[in-house]
């Protein structure tokens, strides 16, 4: 799919939102090829990404509410100030993205993989994270609340400036982990 398909093709899922159903088309882009496309600051809640390949896409100030995204590859990708609120990401690979400033309150990134990505100051809130691989990542001032680590590899993470006071952190792998003075256990 090339940027003008896609674009016509958001119009339909905008047009569906918007009248709630009585016009346009609700999208399921699921896997599709859309790998450095521009999805930058659009409303995609509860489009249906599950194993699209999204390497290197902007989608920096997205609305991706309810967005069933499982599987999905953003591999470098923009998620900068994204909104993935409740989004399914279980299973995505965001190796090496820049997801700083998003919101994944309540989103399940289960058995993710977000190998060396800049998470800073994400919001974490209500979050699954359960069995992922987050190595090397940047969390620096992340937010976590009745988030669930359990089983995660943080190893390498730099956790400066995070409060973990209120997470489950059963089993995680916190083996060089950088921290400062304003981390929290």
């Amino acid at each position: 799919m090339d940027q003008d398909q896609l674009d016509y093709t958001l119009q339909l899922h905008n047009l569906w939102v918007n009248t709630k159903g009585d016009e346009g088309a609700k999208v399921c882009l699921s896997g599709q090829n859309l790998d450095g496309l521009d999805l930058s600051n659009r409303d995609l809640n509860t489009v249906c990404f599950n194993g699209t390949s999204l390497i290197r896409t902007q989608l920096s100030n997205t609305n991706l509410y309810l967005a069933e995204m499982t599987g999905v590859c953003c591999r470098g990708a923009n998620l900068s100030g994204s909104s993935l609120i409740a989004a399914n990401l279980n299973g995505a690979d965001f190796s090496f993205a820049d997801a700083a400033n998003a919101n994944f309150r309540g989103a399940d990134l289960s058995g993710s993989f977000i190998k060396g990505a800049n998470f800073d100051k994400v919001n974490f809130d209500g979050t699954r994270l359960n069995g992922a691989f987050m190595r090397n990542m940047s969390l620096k001032c992340a937010y976590f609340n009745k988030t669930d680590l359990r089983g995660a590899d943080l190893t390498g993470a730099d956790l400066s400036g995070v409060d973990l006071c209120n997470t489950d952190l059963r089993g995680t792998n916190l083996n060089r982990i950088k921290v400062d003075e304003f981390t929290k256990f």
